[in-house]
């Protein structure tokens, strides 16, 4: 298993948000440091649940359409139509 992927993120920084949901965003904490997460924009704000400043964001949907990751391989539900 390679563990060396690179995935290409278009960060979109002073562009208007979309709409309510989850985004992948950068954040930058008040001492400098910073850190990816998965936030929920709620429409009028970033719900972090700590101090930081957002500075660029991507929908999970963007994120999810350069990732092929498959699906888990033990995940052995069977649907009751089946």
């Amino acid at each position: 298993m390679d563990t060396n992927i690179n995935l290409p993120v278009n960060w979109q920084e002073d562009t208007e948000i979309p709409g309510e949901g989850l985004y992948l965003v950068a954040v930058r904490y008040p001492y400098g440091m910073g850190t990816y997460d998965i936030v929920y924009w709620n429409g009028q704000e970033w719900e972090l649940g700590y101090t930081a400043e957002v500075v660029g964001w991507v929908t999970v949907d963007n994120l999810i359409g350069v990732m092929k990751a498959g699906w888990p391989a033990g995940d052995t539900f069977v649907l009751d139509n089946e």
